[in-house]
């Protein structure tokens, strides 16, 4: 114990005031002692008391904030708990709090305990000198700050670390990313290659049909004349028999013509992307577009398929006028999301005999977009696929089906990419599945124009 003047006093405090306040624990089970070093320090340093170690304890554990202690001062004989004691039960709590024990020469023995039990910073005996003490307090607090620096350095340098890991991640992703694209442009560069050479051999034959149905249409319409003209020479019978054949006859002339002239267009549109050229949008109907399609796609099912047990329904929003678009291409995607959903259909009919299959399509004007709705009362997309089914390549089909799983992303990039677009996709298991394609609102008023 040590006895301070209050002119000593005075004069440390006069020679303190540049210190930086810290929280200052002070613990000691005499009155006086907590009095002096109070004195000492309040000027200086925001001060907490306690009387014994297990009081000083009690405050550290229910202190929401107990690391902005700086520093403990404690005595070393105290009831219940001594100083040696008290710091072991605190050192897991505040690790880095500075540690000063006060004693005297007759328990060196504790001492020695205690800076090999709790790492004090320093031990103090009793009596103290005032401007040793206060020395002391400078040095552990400036320890404390460097402890703090430190660790606050640690915890930066961990966190630019982990931010650096993690902008390698990600560059790494994107870079195995552009890797697969790359890999993926190459796959499609090379079926780019081969389809044009297909639809360049299938282009030739479909010029041929195009050119004699047309004959046929002219020719079969020169007979109609030349079977009126002489009508009075033929019996009736024959006359109407033979004027039904005409009539047949132009009538498949007529559909071979026009599904020729389609699908040359449809041969030409592949054979424009194959070869890179830009497709023009233009102004188009967009419910005819729609109509049109979703006939060729059923039609095109039905010649294989028995569809008569299948409810194909419309619903084309008649406030929709011309839209632009590339119309083949969007007519691509039409047919296959009809195709998909047709065969979603028979597969459930097949598990299902008394499943009644429901195919609606739907146009819609939106305030800032127009939509196309397909939707099937068909199994349903798994969750787990769903996520995948706009990938390229992925298709659930076995291999040997003819399915290379590129329809669904062709697709999606037709309607991203060159339509500026949506597709989406909701699906309920067992319940249903929808397409939904919506455009940007380019839409010309069919009224207006002269």
């Amino acid at each position: 114990m040590s006895i301070f003047s209050k002119d000593k006093l005075r004069s440390y405090k006069a020679q303190q005031k540049h210190i930086k306040k810290y929280t200052i624990m002070l613990v000691d089970d005499e009155a006086p002692n907590l009095r002096i070093l109070n004195a000492l320090f309040r000027d200086h340093y925001h001060i907490v008391e306690a009387r014994d170690g297990q009081e000083a304890y009690d405050y550290i554990r229910e202190c929401e904030q107990p690391e902005k202690i700086s520093l403990i001062i404690s005595d070393q004989r105290m009831p219940g708990l001594n100083g040696t004691e008290f710091f072991e039960k605190i050192i897991p709590i505040i690790p880095e709090t500075q540690r000063i024990i006060l004693t005297g020469y007759t328990d060196m023995n504790a001492v020695l305990d205690a800076i090999n039990r709790v790492q004090i910073y320093k031990f103090v005996l009793k009596p103290f000198d005032h401007q040793e003490l206060t020395m002391t307090v400078e040095r552990a607090l400036e320890s404390f700050e460097m402890r703090r620096t430190l660790k606050d350095y640690h915890l930066s340098l961990e966190a630019k670390i982990k931010e650096r890991t993690i902008e390698l991640e990600l560059k790494n992703q994107k870079l195995q990313k552009a890797q697969r694209q790359l890999v993926m442009q190459e796959k499609l560069a090379s079926m780019g290659t081969l389809a044009a050479g297909i639809a360049h051999e299938i282009k030739n034959p479909l010029n041929f049909i195009n050119n004699f149905s047309g004959l046929s249409l002219n020719l079969a319409e020169d007979v109609r004349k030349k079977l009126n003209h002489n009508k009075d020479r033929l019996a009736p019978e024959i006359w109407r028999e033979m004027d039904e054949d005409l009539e047949n006859l132009a009538a498949n002339s007529e559909r071979i013509h026009r599904h020729g002239v389609r699908a040359n267009s449809v041969v030409s549109s592949v054979l424009t992307m194959a070869m890179g050229q830009i497709v023009t949008p233009q102004e188009i109907n967009l419910n005819s577009v729609v109509d049109e399609f979703v006939e060729i796609a059923w039609s095109g099912k039905a010649t294989k398929e028995d569809l008569s047990v299948f409810q194909l329904e419309k619903s084309l929003d008649e406030r929709i006028g011309l839209v632009r678009i590339v119309s083949q291409n969007l007519g691509r995607v039409l047919i296959n999301l009809m195709n998909n959903a047709l065969e979603a259909l028979i597969n459930r009919l097949q598990g299902e005999p008394q499943h009644q299959p429901h195919l609606k399509i739907s146009t819609h004007q939106r305030e800032s977009s127009v939509e196309i709705r397909i939707r099937d009362n068909g199994p349903g997309i798994p969750l787990n696929q769903k996520e995948r089914i706009f990938d390229h390549f992925f298709t659930t089909k076995p291999p040997g089906c003819g399915n290379i799983g590129l329809g669904l992303s062709i697709s999606y990039e037709i309607i991203v990419d060159e339509h500026g677009g949506t597709l989406q996709v909701e699906s309920e298991e067992n319940q249903f599945t929808e397409f939904i394609i919506t455009l940007p609102k380019d839409v010309v008023d069919e009224h207006s124009r002269t």
